[in-house]
């Protein structure tokens, strides 16, 4: 295109790729950060750098940074809610809040009680992560407190609340933070999605990228909303574009079961190949943030119900919550323990989770079982 650069036809996470890459390398211009306010914006851009791109061994890197900042520099309460958020993204809920203990008053503070509320969701303390949340939208009402909310009730209760407090979210958000508000607007789009408003869903879709183009987390979930519309073809292209651009095995899998359904099965088996060693390399790493992934993908991917259940109760036992229960019971019915499998469905049901994608799979273990009977 005449008189067009590159940099104009770059997408907005593009440009922001860019930008965090330079400011990381002038930040580590010899001889390096000389006090901790230094060694934590450096150690804040390689987290936001990893958050960007998605890409797994990046946050990884990212992470032992940080670890390396609060050796050097001891227990700087902006090093130690950012290991705290990592932690929680590693799902090593203990270890996040431990973090937040370390520096005085942190565990305290608004952004502190966000981690631990949290964490308590991915307990299963339920009743615990909603005075919380309610409390910081309170005191705060700021658009990261009104998503946390949003997100309960979207999962624990009332989805029609929860497209109220997203909307709330967004309105909150400046015209400096395009960003979140695609992700906003992204989460919009997989509730409406999720209760089969696939006309709304693309709605929120289409403003997300709209606000902030080239993000992967959009197009995950809009080549998910083309499957959903039967339009199989494009899903495919979207998702096999965004899994070769994204190091995350869990976008390899989704690329892989959208070949597999359209017959395409020696394309799904390289994908699915390709998310099973990203698995197994976190696994040897002594990780544990994919094993819902390993239990979901040896259940439905590999048929093998007997790995499914020990990867699963492995993330059960770290996170006993309704998601982890529901694979739970999942991976029994898969491996053939069906009177298993229908006790911890009933122990779904008994969290009061509201999600469809959820009781769908909760639907069918109890239909099978009637069945069987």
């Amino acid at each position: 295109m005449p008189g067009t650069n590159a940099s104009a036809l770059a997408t907005d996470h593009a440009r922001d790729l860019d930008r965090v890459s330079a400011e990381i390398a002038d930040l580590e211009q010899p001889p390096g950060p000389a006090h901790a306010e230094q060694a934590t914006r450096l150690a804040s851009c390689r987290v936001n750098r990893a958050s960007l791109s998605g890409d797994v061994s990046e946050m990884r890197r990212a992470a032992a940074s940080v670890d390396a900042a609060l050796a050097w520099f001891g227990p700087w309460p902006d090093l130690c809610y950012l290991r705290a958020g990592v932690h929680l993204k590693q799902h090593r809920l203990a270890d996040a809040v431990a973090s937040l203990e370390r520096a005085d008053g942190l565990a305290d503070s608004p952004d502190g009680r966000a981690i631990r509320a949290d964490a308590d969701l991915q307990l299963g303390r339920y009743a615990n992560a909603r005075r919380a949340y309610e409390r910081l939208v309170a005191e705060t009402g700021s658009w990261d407190s009104l998503a946390r909310l949003a997100h309960f009730e979207q999962m624990l209760g009332d989805p029609e609340r929860a497209e109220a407090l997203f909307a709330a979210a967004a309105d909150e958000i400046t015209a400096k933070e395009l960003r979140s508000y695609a992700w906003v607007e992204t989460h919009r789009g997989v509730l409406h999605q999720r209760h089969g408003r696939l006309d709304e869903a693309e709605q929120h879709y289409e403003r997300a990228r709209a606000a902030y183009s080239g993000y992967w987390l959009v197009e995950k979930h809009v080549a998910g909303l083309r499957a959903a519309q039967g339009r199989l073809d494009e899903a495919i292209a979207i998702a096999e574009g965004v899994a070769a651009r994204v190091a995350r095995p869990e976008l390899a899998q989704a690329a892989g079961d959208l070949l597999r359904r359209a017959g395409q099965l020696d394309a799904a088996r390289a994908w699915h190949g390709r998310a099973l060693a990203g698995y197994l390399e976190s696994a040897s790493l002594g990780e544990v943030q994919y094993h819902h992934h390993l239990a979901e993908y040896y259940a439905d991917v590999e048929g093998d119900g007997g790995a499914a259940v020990l990867c699963a109760e492995r993330d059960h036992e770290l996170r006993p919550h309704y998601a982890t229960e529901a694979a739970l019971a999942w991976a029994l019915h898969r491996a053939g323990r069906p009177d298993e499998a229908l006790e911890a469905a009933h122990r779904v049901l008994a969290s009061g989770v509201r999600d469809p994608h959820v009781l769908e799979k909760i639907n069918a273990i109890q239909a099978s079982v009637a069945c069987a009977r």
